[in-house]
């Protein structure tokens, strides 16, 4: 009798063997992007939903804003250097203040000032109510208060361009173009030193000017001052458009007092300049910016100024005219 002997056992599958860089090359291939690889520890990570995704509207409009800015700058001067209208429709005139296509300094200057503009805009929510009453072509002079520091112009001058296509020109305190880098620099943005003979020759060029009657007194104002109209009894600006002879657009802005908070003290002052009567007071914001109040200009009709031989009676009582629209505007930017 022969002795039954157990079958022998099967003999080990032979798993093929691949070289570990190219089974993880494989894996590494067909995992998810967003997640992370299993060989190198941890759990995959989780997709984010969508409205994580998405971004927000405010870097929405950031991505609107600048590239436009950026890219379309040597199509935009080129066009406008060459004689293009700026506005859409072809009613505005040029009056870019860069008129120095060979200065590419200039141009860089300009264009980075007018970013700022616009992200300043954008950072203070700004808005503009009555347009309609900015003319698309001719000479003009605008009206109204100053803010503090004067820091509100840039952003007021991006939404005049944005709704009419015209660069204004700003009349500014004589006192800054004694600091040798301001003096150099404000022509190139569209800052015109405020004499009368400067005045003349932008209106009579055609130009949409803008005049703050305020001046300093207005921009290095105490917080007791804001929203107060310190035209001291002035009559340069009626005289001026009486000389002119332009229209007079009164405007006002809400919020251009409330980017900085100031101190009342004096001693919290500095001189704007050798030998100047005014004095900067110094401000704290948000960190290095400005506190994020929302800012609205309103913009009112436009009044025909005396005629250039009228009495001083009478040019005092248009000015009073244009100093209670812009109080009653004041009131509907606040409002608004």
């Amino acid at each position: 009798m022969v002795a039954a002997h157990p079958p022998p056992p099967p003999a080990p599958r032979s798993t093929p063997t691949a070289p570990l860089v190219s089974l993880t090359a494989s894996r590494k291939a067909s995992w998810p992007r967003n997640h992370r690889h299993p060989l190198r520890g941890g759990q995959p990570r989780a997709r984010r939903p969508p409205a994580l995704r998405a971004l927000p509207p405010s870097w929405q409009a950031l991505n609107a804003v600048i590239p436009p800015l950026f890219l379309g700058a040597r199509e935009g001067l080129a066009g406008r250097q060459a004689g293009a209208v700026c506005h859409p429709g072809g009613a505005s005139p040029s009056s870019h203040p860069v008129d120095a296509a060979q200065n590419p300094l200039r141009r860089a200057v300009f264009r980075f000032a007018e970013t700022g503009a616009a992200l300043s805009a954008l950072y203070h929510r700004a808005r503009l109510l009555g347009a309609e009453h900015l003319p698309a072509r001719g000479p003009v002079l605008l009206v109204g208060n100053h803010g503090l520091w004067g820091y509100e112009t840039p952003a007021f001058f991006h939404l005049i361009h944005r709704a009419t296509g015209r660069y204004p020109l700003g009349l500014a305190e004589r006192g800054f173009f004694k600091i040798p880098l301001v003096r150099t620099v404000l022509p190139w943005l569209g800052g015109v030193e405020g004499t009368r003979e400067n005045a003349l020759a932008s209106l009579s060029q055609g130009n949409l000017v803008v005049c703050y009657p305020g001046g300093a007194w207005e921009t290095f104002k105490k917080p007791r001052y804001h929203y107060t109209l310190r035209w001291e009894g002035t009559l340069g600006f009626v005289r001026l458009a009486a000389q002119a002879g332009v229209p007079i657009v009164p405007f006002a802005g809400f919020g251009v007092d409330g980017t900085f908070v100031c101190p009342e003290n004096e001693r919290w002052c500095v001189p704007l300049a050798p030998g100047e009567k005014y004095r900067v007071p110094l401000g704290m914001g948000l960190g290095p910016l400005p506190l994020p109040v929302k800012m609205t200009f309103a913009v009112g009709p436009s009044l025909e100024p005396p005629p250039a031989d009228a009495p001083e009676s009478r040019l005092k009582h248009f000015r009073d005219r244009i100093a209670t629209m812009v109080h009653h505007l004041l009131v509907r930017a606040c409002h608004a």
